[in-house]
């Protein structure tokens, strides 16, 4: 059986990733991206999703990102897995997303609204995902990562909380 990871090697859907954020740009809503090499060591920095009830692996976790990306080819195979297809709320969108630096935006071609869940932590929610022509990996941002549980960012991440008197450790 092919895991999704086999099928974007095949359809070298995993060339590029994009990384947004947003311009509060008044009246109108850009989201900027960059292309992110695909080779570097993952040092935790990507999870494995059910999407709308498939399995999608690794998803990269951007702390910046304002929004979920995934590649038009990615949501083809998501679309045609064949025991369980993805289950979703998709429209067409004129969201626009650009590369860092540059003025012409990337290909658009709609968004999903899907149940995303976590299965390390069994946590899930539901956000929106943006559906970009072309290759690249599959993006969470920010918000979405930390309602799963996989993204913690703030002071209490490394902080240290005490109970109790030192007499309970001797």
């Amino acid at each position: 059986m092919d895991s999704t990871r086999d099928d974007e090697r095949k359809n070298n859907t995993r060339g590029r990733a994009y990384q947004l954020s947003e311009d509060s740009a008044p009246g109108q809503q850009d989201y900027y991206a960059f292309a992110v090499g695909v080779r570097q060591p993952t040092s935790g920095s990507e999870v494995d999703l059910k999407i709308g009830g498939v399995m999608l692996t690794a998803v990269l976790i951007d702390s910046v990102a304002s929004c979920n990306v995934i590649a038009q080819a990615t949501w083809e195979i998501l679309k045609k897995k064949k025991k369980k297809s993805v289950q979703c709320e998709s429209k067409k969108s004129s969201k626009k997303l650009f590369d860092y630096g540059k003025k012409d935006p990337i290909d658009v071609i709609g968004t999903f609204v899907s149940e995303i869940v976590c299965e390390i932590g069994g946590i899930s929610c539901v956000d929106e995902f943006t559906v970009v022509k072309g290759p690249g990996r599959p993006l969470l941002r920010k918000n979405t990562a930390e309602r799963l549980g996989v993204l913690r960012v703030g002071p209490d991440v490394c902080s240290l909380t005490t109970e109790g008197s030192d007499a309970d450790i001797r």
